[in-house]
């Protein structure tokens, strides 16, 4: 399997990921995205490969927070800021 994780070493969670990836025997490309920061064209292409798994949000995790949001706006609103969001740099 191959795979391409977007990483910073900084980040717990992108550890944890790429550690996965590699336990699993991925051949793993990394990418320190603070290093060497994505192209526009390049954010665009994986947004592009993303779009596809956004239903995902609604069918697998949305149910499981959903009950913690007083209104569906709420979890619209995590779902983007996370989404968004990601590691900060510092």
């Amino acid at each position: 399997m191959k795979a391409t994780i977007y990483h910073n070493p900084r980040c717990s969670k992108s550890r944890e990921g790429l550690a996965l990836l590699e336990a699993a025997g991925a051949e793993v490309t990394v990418v320190e995205y603070l290093k060497n920061p994505p192209s526009r064209d390049e954010l665009e292409r994986l947004c592009a490969a993303l779009l596809p798994l956004a239903g995902v949000w609604d069918s697998l995790v949305a149910p499981r927070v959903a009950p913690n949001f007083e209104t569906d706006g709420d979890a619209a609103g995590y779902r983007g800021t996370k989404a968004a969001g990601g590691e900060r740099a510092a």
